[in-house]
């Protein structure tokens, strides 16, 4: 299978955990680099998340977008990944 150039996935990543892991690795098979999404981003503008209001609760998401990216590229690193990736 040839790789495309760029791919994305998107995740609150509350913490980021082995399937999380699990994606982004399978994801990066198809890409040559990575963006990976960082959603629910809180601010003003904050909205209920349709179908599942506990995902737009602060306590459901206490990680900040900072720790987060730090996460995630920690774990990523970790596989390998410090130039094929991207967080957002």
């Amino acid at each position: 299978m040839s790789k495309v150039r760029f791919a994305a996935i998107f995740g609150r990543f509350q913490p980021f955990h082995l399937t999380h892991l699990q994606y982004a690795l399978t994801a990066r098979t198809r890409c040559e680099h990575l963006l990976i999404g960082l959603t629910q981003v809180f601010g003003e503008d904050s909205q209920a998340f349709p179908g599942a209001a506990h995902r737009s609760t602060r306590e459901s998401n206490p990680l900040t977008f900072l720790d987060r990216t730090r996460l995630v590229t920690a774990a990523l690193t970790e596989q390998g990944g410090h130039s094929w990736f991207t967080c957002i």
